[in-house]
């Protein structure tokens, strides 16, 4: 599979062969894994495991549909989402043995299992989760993966799963990709610098996600919690924002000619963020388009978009040097226009 990426700067969105991603820090998916964990201990393998294995599922499929991902055989098409989810930063793959049942699996600087703060069991959740997506597109039948050696727990320099695989079936869970299958006037290509299982953009170490996989993991954490879901949501989006502790965000800006939170577009992908400023120069609004924290859509008509307010709070001390706390007044999610943000009052 050709592997293409590219920064859309009029939607401030990035888009692999056409569907549209988040490019975070590499730990950043850890983070959230931790910060759910906090709250629901082991329970959370269950909940990661799902969203991972449909949101990826889900875009596998889609990049099938684009034809980007080539037709072939089972094991061609394996191959071929093996070599993507390595562009993508997330670990290279490699089967070790198998047989009609089952197989072991290793991935080889895998994603989840450097910051895991679940140091007494296997705790890749999420990279299970990635393979069961991998073996419902290539095998068109349900697996199981689960751990049997971790890097996280110290047993091991690698990690290693084993995959049962189930019985066929049809249809999967599927949540569809935004995509945009015509180059814009205002898009570039973006190189990935690759080092071997190590994915480089923007200077940093990186992860690259399909953007639904957060709104649809915290939609589903909605209904299971109430909601409470959305102070743990504003928490892990300041914790991921203090994972970029070092970063250099007024070279973003510079770059694209943004000012202060509009780094966030190119950052990761945000969505546009317009700011508007008082006369005496400090933050009146943000309006944000094409928000990914609001990109998935159920049947609560709420605002949705606690994890952006929690980065935003982040990245205010690198850029003010001060914390602000925002809230939203608006959400693209009930609005279907734009999310607007505003400064919290006391």
């Amino acid at each position: 599979m050709d592997t293409r990426l590219s920064y859309d700067n009029t939607q401030g969105i990035y888009l692999l062969n056409g569907l549209r991603v988040l490019i975070l820090k590499r730990g950043s998916l850890e983070i959230i894994q931790n910060s759910i964990s906090k709250i629901l201990g082991l329970a959370t393998k269950t909940i990661l495991e799902e969203a991972i294995a449909t949101a990826f599922y889900s875009f596998f499929s889609d990049l099938k549909k684009n034809k980007s991902l080539r037709q072939g055989g089972e094991d061609r098409v394996f191959e071929e989402i093996s070599y993507l989810i390595n562009d993508m930063g997330l670990g290279r793959i490699r089967i070790v043995s198998k047989d009609t049942a089952s197989q072991l699996v290793n991935l080889e600087n895998g994603f989840n299992s450097g910051l895991n703060e679940l140091k007494s069991v296997n705790s890749c959740f999420q990279a299970d989760g990635l393979l069961e997506a991998m073996y419902r597109m290539a095998y068109k039948r349900d697996a199981k993966a689960d751990e049997v050696r971790c890097k996280s727990v110290g047993n091991s320099d690698i990690d290693q799963f084993s995959v049962k695989i189930l019985e066929e079936k049809q249809q999967f869970t599927y949540i569809e990709s935004e995509s945009a299958y015509t180059k814009q006037e205002n898009t570039e290509n973006i190189e990935l610098t690759r080092i071997g299982s190590i994915v480089k953009l923007n200077g940093l170490d990186s992860e690259i996600i399909p953007a639904v996989l957060f709104p649809y993991l915290f939609s589903k954490l909605r209904r299971l919690i109430g909601p409470g879901v959305y102070g743990i949501e504003r928490e892990t989006g300041f914790q991921i924002a203090k994972h970029y502790a070092m970063y250099d965000m007024n070279a973003l800006n510079e770059k694209y000619g943004l000012s202060d939170f509009e780094a966030l577009s190119p950052m990761i992908g945000a969505g546009k963020i317009n700011s508007t400023k008082n006369e005496d120069g400090t933050l009146k609004e943000l309006d944000i388009y094409d928000s990914f924290n609001a990109l998935y859509a159920d049947d609560l008509e709420e605002k949705r978009c606690s994890l952006l307010l929690g980065l935003l709070s982040g990245i205010s001390f690198r850029l003010l040097n001060v914390y602000l706390t925002f809230t939203e007044s608006d959400c693209s999610s009930i609005n279907n226009q734009f999310c607007r943000i505003v400064l919290a009052t006391k």
